[in-house]
């Protein structure tokens, strides 16, 4: 069976053995190089300022910070940062990248590679990742110049949140104020309509309805107690009517009282007191006997034959009829108002329903007025307290400093790969040399090439003066 004689894994360490100075002279090579690239290459220097987000002096359950929260307000202010309106002045004032010596049309490129070399990282603790800390930094070739400019960047970061807070409060007061002057109309247009309402409609509100309910009721009691004094006016007059047509010629007043009072007792035998026959008799025993008592008549006077008797009854009579007459007025004034109130109290649900929506509409508009009178309290707090530093700020509490170690290149990481590619690239050459060289190595490579088998191997010999004697090397027989 033909047996495969590649290279084998103990092949590689004789290969290396055999080409490491292949592999050592490119590696130190590259060291050199890498420790000369070192020397030449730009270094880079890079200061950080860390700022800190104090929180507010006075607690948010007594005044609420108006406008967006601190991270919304520092996100959006990061954002702003790395704009040019932000990057340029700075890279004027320090004449960085030699913008003073460059036109218009190149201030872009070079605010764009002065903003890859700023960055803003924010520290976040607590588990609603709340933003605790910036930290502001620049890199670049004088270590001096860093430093200036992270703390002027800092310092712009600082001053740029304040602003943003002051222009979002003033800002916030403003328009509440405005809105409130609006709305303050508003709702005294609305006032003036409630109250011409009122005006107009004055009886029919709904307030009123209890009191014209009660007046109604007192008008018909009235009612009838003047219907009551109108029908008895009206008896009397008839009963009186009927003393001066019914009696009879002779009749004296003593002797008609008499004969009433013989009709009363046999109409009482018969009917209830409420008859209108005994009703009536009542009425002018009472009529005659009052005449008596009044000393109007006398027992002996006539009925109806002319006389001081007569005479008093036709003077109660015409009494009676203005009793009458001015009772008739009271009962129709009585009626009038009772017509009046039915009105008052029939048009009331309309007049409550219209009223109702007025007031709706009332109510909303002083609900939002006073909203917005609670707003406006919160937004003048608010900006008192931001002017006084109290609503929460940036602090830098670790400025930047002179950087002593540049930042780029690292020494570590630029001799790291120099060593790897020197090494690669004695590797490379190593792979090279040998797959070029014709030369067997192995005794199986000979017998695989030629066919034949071998019969010796006679080994490398070290230096002849480090080896006293020629050994001779062992016959291998196939």
């Amino acid at each position: 069976m033909e047996e495969n004689y590649g290279i084998k894994f103990q092949d590689y360490g004789l290969i290396i053995l055999r080409r490491k100075w292949v592999l050592i002279i490119p590696a130190v090579l590259g060291l050199l190089c890498g420790t000369v690239a070192l020397h030449y290459l730009t270094k880079s220097y890079r200061a950080s300022a860390l700022i800190v987000v104090e929180p507010p002096v006075i607690s948010s359950d007594f005044v609420k910070t108006m406008g967006a929260n601190t991270e919304e307000r520092l996100g959006l202010l990061r954002q702003e940062i790395m704009s040019r309106k932000f990057l340029e002045p700075i890279l004027r004032e320090f004449d960085l990248y030699g913008v003073s010596s460059v036109g218009a049309e190149g201030v872009e490129d070079l605010v764009e590679g002065f903003r890859h070399h700023v960055s803003v990282n924010t520290s976040t603790s607590g588990s609603d990742r709340n933003i605790i800390s910036f930290t502001v930094s620049f890199d670049g070739p004088d270590p001096r110049m860093v430093m200036e400019v992270t703390n002027k960047i800092a310092e712009l970061f600082i001053l740029h949140h304040q602003e943003a807070i002051s222009l979002q409060v003033q800002g916030t007061t403003d328009f509440l104020e405005t809105e409130l002057n609006h709305l303050r109309t508003t709702l005294e247009k609305q006032e003036a309509v409630i109250a011409e309402f009122r005006r107009q409609h004055m009886g029919e509100l709904p307030e009123q309805l209890t009191f014209n309910l009660q007046a109604r009721e007192r008008a018909q009691q009235d009612l009838k107690a003047i219907s009551e004094n109108l029908d008895n006016s009206t008896a009397k007059k008839t009963s009186m009517e009927n003393l001066l047509t019914e009696g009879k010629e002779g009749d004296t007043i003593a002797g008609r009282l008499t004969e009433l009072r013989r009709q009363l007792g046999q109409l009482m035998t018969r009917y209830k007191e409420s008859y209108p026959d005994v009703y009536m008799t009542k009425q002018q025993i009472e009529q005659l006997e009052g005449l008596l008592r009044d000393g109007l008549a006398r027992p002996e006077d006539p009925v109806v034959m002319p006389g001081p008797g007569s005479d008093g009854l036709r003077l109660q009579m015409r009494e009676i009829d203005l009793t009458i007459d001015s009772l008739k007025r009271k009962k129709q004034s009585l009626e009038d108002q009772i017509h009046d109130y039915d009105q008052l109290i029939n048009e009331t649900p309309r007049r409550e329903q219209d009223l109702m929506i007025l007031m709706r509409d009332y109510e909303n508009l002083k609900k939002n007025y006073q909203s917005l009178l609670d707003k406006r309290l919160t937004a003048s707090l608010s900006k008192n307290m931001e002017a006084e530093q109290n609503g929460g700020t940036l602090r830098i509490i670790d400025p930047a400093y002179l950087p002593t170690k540049p930042f780029r290149p690292d020494p570590l990481r630029v001799m790291l790969i120099s060593l790897v590619l020197g090494v690669g690239c004695g590797a490379g050459i190593v792979l090279l040399l040998e797959y070029g060289d014709a030369s067997f190595r192995k005794a199986e490579e000979l017998e695989q090439a030629i066919g034949l088998p071998v019969l010796a191997v006679i080994p490398v010999f070290p230096e002849a003066e480090n080896v006293p004697l020629i050994q001779k090397s062992e016959s291998v027989l196939k």
